[in-house]
C-alpha cells in the first residue's frame, strides 16, 4: 500500500504544469445556469467526463443512498433529500465539463436550499463543510482507483513486453549460435573447395598429359601396323 501511494504521488504530481495537475478548489463560484456565477466547490482531475459523472453517481449512491439523474453535461437531483449533508429538502447539481487546455475534466458541485439559496462556506458553514468532506472523500476514492487501474494496466503492458523481449532475446541468441555455425561451415567449405581446386587443376594437367601420350602412341601404332603390312 506504501508503495502504491507513493506510485500514484508521483503520476498525480509528475508530468503536469501547476495549473494542469488534479485539485479541489474550496468556496469557488461558476456559473450554474449560463447565468451569473453561484458558490460551488470545484474539482480537476485527468479522467474524462464521462467516467467521472458516473464515479461521483456510484459513490453517492453507495456511500450515503443519494441519488442522482445522470445527464449529458451533469448529473442532477431536484426536491429531495440529502442526508448527510441536511435534512431538509435540497437541489443538487454537478457540472462537468472537459478543459481541453488543461487536459483535466472540470466539475462544479452545487447544493440549492429552499428558495434558491446556494449554500457557501459563508452562510451555511455547517452543510458547506458536510458537502466539502463527501467532494473530499470521493476525489481521493475516485482518483485512487483510477490510477490503480491505470497502473495495473501499464505494469501488465510491461510484463508482456518483458515477456516478448525474453522470447525475441532467446530467439537472437539461438539465430546467433546458427549464424556463427553457418559462418564455420562455409569457412571450412572455402579452405575445402580450395583444396579441390588444386587438386582439379592437377587432374585437368594429368588428363592433359595422358591425352597427348595416348595420341602419341595411335601414331606410333599406326606406324608399326604400317610396317608390318609393308612386310607381308
Amino acid at each position: 500500500m506504501k508503495t502504491f501511494n507513493i506510485i500514484l504521488l508521483l503520476i498525480m504530481g509528475l508530468g503536469f504544469s501547476a495549473s494542469s495537475q488534479n485539485r479541489i478548489i474550496e468556496s469557488n463560484r461558476a456559473e450554474y445556469d449560463r447565468k451569473n456565477p453561484q458558490p460551488c466547490i470545484t474539482i480537476f482531475v485527468e479522467p474524462g467526463a464521462d467516467e467521472l459523472k458516473k464515479g461521483f453517481q456510484k459513490y453517492l449512491k453507495d456511500n450515503y443512498a443519494f441519488k442522482v439523474k445522470n445527464k449529458r453535461k451533469y448529473l442532477k437531483a431536484k426536491k429531495t433529500i440529502f442526508a448527510a449533508v441536511t435534512l431538509g429538502e435540497i437541489d443538487f447539481k454537478a457540472n462537468v465539463k472537459r478543459v481541453s487546455e488543461e487536459s483535466l475534466t472540470q466539475m462544479d458541485i452545487f447544493l440549492i436550499l429552499p428558495g434558491n439559496v446556494f449554500i457557501s462556506e459563508k452562510t451555511h458553514p455547517k452543510e458547506y463543510n458536510k458537502l466539502l468532506d463527501i467532494v473530499k472523500g470521493f476525489y481521493s476514492s475516485f482518483l485512487k482507483e483510477y490510477y490503480n487501474k491505470e497502473f495495473s494496466e501499464v505494469n501488465s503492458q510491461i510484463e508482456n513486453f518483458s515477456s516478448n523481449r525474453e522470447k525475441l532475446l532467446k530467439k537472437k541468441t539461438k539465430a546467433t549460435a546458427k549464424l556463427e555455425k553457418n559462418k564455420k561451415k562455409i569457412t571450412e567449405l572455402n579452405i575445402e573447395n580450395k583444396e579441390k581446386e588444386v587438386a582439379i587443376a592437377k587432374y585437368a594437367k594429368g588428363i592433359s598429359t595422358a591425352e597427348k601420350n595416348l595420341k602419341d602412341l595411335k601414331a606410333k601404332l599406326e606406324k608399326v601396323s604400317k610396317r608390318i603390312n609393308d612386310l607381308k
